[in-house]
């Protein structure tokens, strides 16, 4: 795997027998460092159909002439339908088009306009495509991810050199033996033939030295130029909505993807400044922190177009929260996944409140040695449904234990992720009830009336009632 670096140059010398002809190549890629791209992460479409096109707007062939492709992503696993609208929007040196998509040779599911080449210079024709809604117009736009590959950049014998343009991607690739001149401009990737020579493979050949790959994420529209040096000669050229195969390819990253997602509570309030590590295999590391919505990004500076890197996202819980879960699907705050090109979006994660347990009543016991004591708790936090033991008990899911005796009492909460708070209760109980009688003997001198019993009385709970019985005699 190699990279192309600022300056990328291929080379090719042709010897003939018989004298000496040297073409000397030079294909300059004068690459910027890659600027983060967007978390809109659309979803990635492959395997186009451009067949039948109509003419909808404008004279056919004409500048100005709008044609519409329907349903270009069929069997997408989105379900939805997706046409393309294509413009010619000029004409240079001459040029015209005798059609606009060759349907019987080549490649029948892509765009394959045919030049009208009338002398031998510099001729080109431009177009926009614009993805809509099915059935849809300008105003209409689907932004989606695609590949672009233009097949078949080649020459003949008459000396004639193609060329293909496409609007600047966000990472392209060609193939390490490549026989084309690729040059990258602020807004354009141009690739030209280097020799005059036919490509192998019949009316269009797909072999990689005979092209260049391009990404696009989070886009609607493109543009495309074909063109034609050196020779008059009709051409026709195959824009193919899919990537070429390429053995050891080179590669240019215009933008790096990203790795976004969100943190939020049970109730989807979003949670601001909480932390994320992003660890990469590359030996890549980075914090970042979620903003007031709960968003946060992190830039995948991946090598290579083609290099997988493992990267491990980890969230740290603000104070006074737990984990409750994240789009891996358990509550261990961390998220793994794998980036080539593609950004990820989506990499979630849900907080809660910590658990908490309060005492909402406790009663003690009336009399020693009884089992009458009682405490209820409230809780809050954490992930219902709740359950709670006592002293290490039988769980159960009423919050009030009954019928306890005095002690010390543990009270464990447990809510449904295994998450467990606790509260101590201490339930009292009175001294055991005791009386001492004193007495004073009744004397003859009043009848026997003046005797006097006395009960002093301990333990137990005040206030005491009495019951006295008459004495036997």
């Amino acid at each position: 795997m190699k990279n192309i670096a600022l300056i990328a140059s291929y080379r090719k010398i042709l010897t003939l027998i018989g004298g000496v002809f040297l073409l000397l190549a030079t294909s300059q890629v004068n690459a910027q460092t890659p600027v983060p791209r967007d978390c809109e992460c659309s979803p990635l479409y492959e395997n186009s159909n451009f067949v039948k096109p109509k003419l909808i707007d404008g004279n056919e062939l004409s500048v100005g002439a709008v044609y519409r492709f329907t349903d270009v992503f069929p069997n997408n696993p989105y379900g939805t339908t997706i046409d393309a609208l294509v413009k010619i929007e000029e004409f240079t040196g001459g040029a015209g088009l005798l059609e606009i998509d060759v349907a019987t040779t080549g490649l029948p599911e892509a765009f394959q306009p045919r030049i009208d080449s009338n002398n031998n210079g510099d001729q080109s024709v431009l177009f926009s495509v614009t993805f809509v809604s099915g059935g849809g117009n300008y105003g209409d736009e689907v932004v989606i991810s695609f590949f672009g590959s233009p097949f078949d950049i080649d020459g003949n014998a008459s000396g004639v050199r193609e060329y293909a343009e496409i609007s600047l991607p966000d990472a392209y690739y060609i193939s390490n033996n490549t026989v084309l001149d690729l040059t990258q401009t602020p807004t354009v990737v141009r690739g030209e033939a280097l020799i005059p020579e036919v490509a192998p493979g019949g009316d269009v050949s797909l072999d990689p030295k005979y092209t260049f790959s391009n990404y696009f994420e989070n886009k609607s529209s493109l543009t495309y130029r074909i063109g034609k040096v050196d020779a008059n000669s009709d051409r026709y050229y195959s824009l193919d909505m899919n990537n070429a195969t390429y053995e050891d390819p080179n590669s240019v990253l215009v933008t790096y993807p990203v790795i976004c997602g969100n943190v939020e509570d049970l109730q989807g309030n979003p949670l601001a400044n909480v932390t994320v590590d992003v660890t990469g295999s590359d030996g890549s590391s980075q914090t970042v922190t979620t903003d007031a919505d709960g968003h946060y990004k992190a830039v995948a500076a991946i090598p290579d177009f083609f290099v997988n890197v493992d990267y491990e996202i980890v969230e740290s819980d603000l104070s006074g929260y737990i984990s409750v879960s994240d789009v891996d699907g358990a509550n261990d705050n961390t998220i793994n996944l794998t980036i080539n090109v593609l950004s990820s979006c989506g990499n979630d994660f849900v907080d809660a409140v910590e658990p908490t347990i309060n005492v909402d009543d406790s009663t003690d016991i009336l009399c020693n040695g009884e089992a009458t004591g009682s405490i209820t708790v409230s809780s809050s936090g954490g992930v219902p449904p709740y359950m709670y033991n006592i002293n290490g008990g039988v769980e159960q899911s009423s919050p009030t234990f009954n019928n306890l005796p005095a002690g010390v009492y543990t009270v464990e909460l447990s809510d449904s992720l295994g998450n467990t708070v606790s509260t101590s209760v201490t339930l009292s109980e009175p001294e055991a009830l005791s009386v001492n009688i004193t007495k004073e003997n009744a004397t003859t001198d009043q009848g026997c009336q003046n005797g006097v019993a006395t009960a002093a009385v301990g333990g137990g709970t005040a206030p005491y009632t009495y019951l006295w019985s008459d004495s036997a005699g």
